[in-house]
């Protein structure tokens, strides 16, 4: 593995963009740097526009870049309900990443099988599809544990899980 490239890239292009998110996702790829390749990462609420750094944060993104340094193999499964998300995601991204439209709590067991099935292991489930409303964060909350239980099987001990709201 070598991510000296990623690296460069997310220090340059990313870090000054992100600027609160930068210490999360640096400590994210930082985790992910000490496993071994090739890694899967499962994603709800992909990118929904192009350069949006400072609003959406770009993480699908972030992960296809990291995923093209981490060996053959490295891929991503980003989920969004919108197909006009998922349209623009597809435009941002490499044959890495896996997009898939609909509900993430529907969909989340059927890719944790699939993952499973395929003798893979999850590395990180980041969940950001509901956005939090601080006056009301009950709905947000409910949701990425829903998510999270839809796709508990396919944990392990190493995996990461990161919930973005």
């Amino acid at each position: 593995m070598n991510c000296s490239m990623f690296w460069k890239r997310f220090d340059i292009q990313a870090a000054p963009r992100l600027l609160l998110r930068e210490i999360s996702f640096r400590k994210i790829f930082q985790y992910l740097d000490t496993l071994p390749d090739p890694i899967t990462i499962v994603e709800t609420g992909c990118a929904r526009m192009k350069d949006n750094w400072e609003g959406d944060g770009q993480s699908t993104i972030l992960f296809d870049w990291y995923a093209l340094n981490r060996g053959k193999g490295s891929l991503i499964h980003t989920i969004d309900l919108n197909k006009e998300a998922t349209d623009v995601c597809r435009t941002l991204v490499s044959q890495n990443v896996i997009i898939h439209t609909g509900d993430s709590v529907n969909l989340l067991p059927n890719i944790g099988k699939q993952i499973k099935d395929n003798g893979r292991k999850l590395d990180l489930l980041y969940l950001d599809s509901y956005d939090l409303d601080w006056t009301n964060p009950t709905p947000s909350a409910v949701h990425h544990l829903k998510e999270l239980t839809s796709i508990a099987p396919a944990l392990n001990p190493k995996t990461l899980v990161v919930i973005d709201d």
